[in-house]
This record gives C-alpha cells, structure tokens and sequence, in this order.
C-alpha cells in the first residue's frame, strides 16, 4: 500500500496524477498559514468513488492573493444595502456548503451515470473543472478504479469576502480515512493524508450562486 497526497490540484497546469481522477494542475506552495476566524469539522461520509492526484510543484511562487479580491474597496452603502456583517455570513455559509457538495459530487462522480456527470458538477464547479473531472472519470472508467473512505473537513477563513464576486476557502482536510481501490479486486492502491492543507477559489455566478473555480493543494505548508 502506498501513502498519498491525494485530491487535487489547480486546474490545468503543471500537476501529474498518481492514479485515478485527473484533474490535473499545480499550486503554489506559499500562500499564507491558516490564520481564519471560525474552523468547523464535518465529516462527509463518503463510499468508493475516484479521486488520487499527487501535490504538484511546491516552488512555483506564491499563489495569486485572494487579498486581492476580497479586500478592494466596496460601493458606497445605502439605505437598501444588505448589513456588511450579515451578508459576509451569509457568503460564507454559501461557500462552505457548495465546497462539501463539491466533495460528494466529485466523490460520486464515477458512480454517477455518465449522462448525469455534467449536470451534478455544473451545480457546484465552474467549466472549466467540470471538463478536467469529466476527463478524469473517464478515465477511472477505463481503468477500473474507484476511491473509498470518508473525508473530515477542518475548514477556516483566511481572508474576508467584503462583497466581492470571488472568494477563498481553506481546508486542513482530513484524507486519512480515504484512498483508491482496484475494483474488480477490491485491492487498495493508495492512502490519504491527516492533514491536506487545501483551498478552494470561487466565483459568484450571474446567477448568484458560488461555484468553485479552482482547487489548490499546498503540499509543502502543514495545516
């Protein structure tokens, strides 16, 4: 059995897959440590399902700052604007909950019938990562592999909303419970990590809903 870094990813760039769903990319391993306000754990219970991508290159520089995004200055507030505080936490609610249904979705994906796929991830990803799952579950198709386990989130906030149309969620999951099986012979190939030091980028859509647009995976940062 081989211990793993598992799950993802930045999107399409320089990552290479260990094993099953290739959503390939790489991430910067420099972002700040978690510094956020309130972390929550949940487990999201999770049966055999598809997803192994070892870390990417951890020197490639810092990752773009979602202090960029989340920190510019806001329209001026009127009568009719929602209460700053409120809407930070109402933001905040939405995103971590489209982040755990990322997870289950992704996790189904292989299991889900393939012309259902691009419904379930368009609901929680933007277009461009749907396509990189696509390609990875069908892959793991062809492959006969599948994930088991159960995932715990351990998520923070390292930097606030603020009314932007983009955001930043960090993660110190734990993949301890999770890993890759051969299906035909129940075989498991691989092992997640206690502490997977993630992010998640998100984009409010037109729609007003949050979906995730980019997944990092800080493999030299400990969280």
């Amino acid at each position: 059995m081989s211990r793993r870094r598992p799950l993802l990813l930045r999107i399409a760039r320089c990552l290479a897959a260990t094993a099953l769903l290739v959503v390939a990319g790489c991430t910067s391993s420099t972002a700040d440590s978690l510094t956020g306000s309130s972390i929550s754990e949940s487990s999201a219970a999770v049966s055999p399902s598809v997803a192994d991508v070892s870390t990417g290159p951890s020197s490639n520089g810092a990752s773009e700052s979602p202090a960029s995004s989340a920190t510019g200055a806001n329209p001026t507030e009127t009568a009719d604007s929602p209460d700053p505080a409120a809407q930070e936490t109402a933001d905040r609610s939405a995103i971590e909950a489209q982040w755990r249904q990322f997870w289950i979705v992704y996790d189904q994906i292989v299991r889900t019938p393939k012309e259902n796929r691009e419904d379930k991830l368009s609901s929680v990803a933007e277009p461009t990562l749907v396509a990189n799952i696509l390609k990875a579950a069908d892959d793991a198709d062809s492959q006969g592999i599948d994930n088991y386990g159960t995932w715990i989130h351990r998520i923070s906030w390292q930097f606030p909303i603020a009314g932007a149309q983009t955001a930043v969620i960090a993660d110190c999951q734990d993949q301890s419970k999770t890993g890759t099986y051969e299906v035909a012979s129940g075989t498991i190939l691989t092992v997640g990590k206690a502490r997977s030091n993630m992010r998640g980028e998100f984009v409010k859509g037109v729609d007003n809903i949050w979906r995730l647009q980019q997944l990092y995976l800080l493999g030299d940062q400990e969280c």
